[in-house]
């Protein structure tokens, strides 16, 4: 899918507004922002996941941490570097927090003696993105 985007954004930017400044910006935006997207996916998923088992301070907890630990301070230092700065700060944010997510959930499933806690997220992302390839190919 992000190749596509990659492929495709000025199109679809030039949709919404015919300025090469906008447009511009929306490129950067997704030529910066597009690798964090698998680790905000994880950020959604854990918060998910915690709503699911009746966890809802857990999943208000990595909300909390990722947007004032994590997105505001990275913004507003990556400010300075200008509007590119800024979505440096929402991808390492996005980063930092699927990882952050990744690591309470792993100890929430040791803590719940869960079969799951010996399942390696990274692993099962490789696997689905080569499934996913194979898949492409085969078309």
């Amino acid at each position: 899918m992000a190749l596509i985007l990659f492929i495709v954004i000025r199109s679809v930017a030039r949709l919404f507004k015919d300025s090469e400044e906008v447009i511009q910006y929306t490129v950067t935006y997704f030529n910066v922002l597009a690798f964090s997207y698998v680790f905000y996916g994880l950020f959604l998923i854990t918060t998910s996941i915690y709503n699911g088992l009746q966890l809802p301070t857990n999943s208000l907890r990595i909300t909390l941490i990722k947007t004032l630990i994590f997105t505001i301070p990275f913004t507003i230092i990556g400010s300075y570097a200008g509007v590119f700065g800024i979505f440096l700060g929402l991808a390492l944010s996005n980063v930092a927090a699927g990882m952050y997510a990744g690591y309470e959930m792993k100890k929430t499933f040791k803590k719940i003696n869960s079969p799951l806690a010996d399942v390696s997220v990274w692993n099962e992302y490789k696997r689905d993105a080569g499934t996913f390839l194979k898949r492409l190919k085969s078309w």
